[in-house]
């Protein structure tokens, strides 16, 4: 193999001390969500992270700059009955244009 073929190998998995910060901020982002809605953490591995106090499900993904809660259409929200934090998230849907603008 020529010397101008050869890549250097990087390493692409997380460090350990990494991963741990990083399941510690997923933790602390569940717990302030959970918070906010009333809801509780449901404990384990599982996909599902919170529980409200209707028993419905949210999942919770952390970031640095957002978090990903669930993706629901704003009707979703509109006929939730006991849902605490419907309205807040039917006004910041109501925040964004109908259509967004073409990007040129």
């Amino acid at each position: 193999m020529s010397e101008e073929i050869k890549q250097i190998r990087k390493r692409r998995a997380m460090t350990t001390e990494a991963a741990r910060r990083v399941k510690l901020a997923g933790h602390e982002a569940e717990k302030e969500f959970a918070d906010l809605i009333g809801g509780q953490i449901y404990p384990g591995t599982r996909k599902k992270d919170v529980i409200d106090a209707q028993n419905n499900i949210h999942s919770v993904k952390s970031g640095d700059k957002k978090w990903q809660i669930f993706l629901y259409v704003k009707k979703r929200f509109e006929d939730s009955i006991g849902f605490l934090g419907a309205r807040l998230f039917v006004d910041c849907i109501d925040s964004f244009p109908e259509v967004p603008e073409k990007l040129s």
